[in-house]
């Protein structure tokens, strides 16, 4: 049985936003079961924790005697092994490795920067903000125009497109896509996914809800 770990008392601000709703939600699209290791916000920092997952975040994910630990790498193995949202063809599974770690490098981290910067920190610097803002809006408007009219990413819906939908979440949250509307089309869309609604709603769960 898979085994992945969240957290048991996540802020309320996180909640529908932490990474182990990515593992969910691939499970439920590949019909995949498996069960939580309910971890207290506290312990992510323990040494047992940390053997599992050196950053002390989750998810970490265990199979038999493996353990991974990032949510890309989870997915990726997740699909190679059961062969299910990542298509059969050799350039096509390429083409969606690149939008995997696109997902990852080129577009999250930028979001994620906005966010401690302009939300958690709360800067008192106006122009850090306002760069922070630009380097997002560049990147989604970069986004906005490779995915122009397509349903997918690729041909179909991949492990990237679960990412992807999970990072343009979150910029939502901060109204940071209002101006690319296929962005937000292709974000509820895939939201609309059954395996998703039923991914989150057990996420949910973690928060009495």
């Amino acid at each position: 049985m898979n085994q992945i770990s969240v957290i048991a008392n996540a802020p309320e601000f996180t909640k529908g936003f932490v990474k182990e709703l990515r593992i969910r939600w691939a499970h439920e699209e590949m019909g995949l079961s498996y069960t939580e290791i309910k971890v207290a916000h506290a312990d992510l920092k323990s040494e047992d924790y940390l053997k599992l997952q050196p950053f002390g975040q989750v998810p970490y994910f265990q199979s038999g005697d493996l353990t991974l630990f990032e949510s890309g790498a989870i997915l990726h193995y997740l699909a190679i092994k059961n062969n299910k949202l990542i298509p059969n063809d050799e350039s096509g599974r390429a083409r969606t490795m690149s939008w995997l770690f696109a997902s990852l490098n080129s577009i999250e981290p930028f979001v994620a920067q906005y966010f401690l910067v302009a939300k958690y920190f709360k800067s008192n610097e106006p122009e850090v903000i306002k760069k922070s803002f630009d380097l997002v809006h560049g990147r989604l408007g970069q986004l906005s125009k490779a995915l122009n009219q397509n349903l997918y990413l690729e041909n179909e819906f991949s492990i990237a497109d679960i990412v992807m939908t999970t990072v343009l979440r979150d910029a939502y949250s901060m109204n940071m896509i209002e101006d690319y509307p296929n962005l937000i089309q292709y974000k509820e869309r895939n939201e609309k996914r059954p395996a998703f609604i039923r991914a989150l709603n057990d996420h949910a769960k973690l928060y009495g809800s």
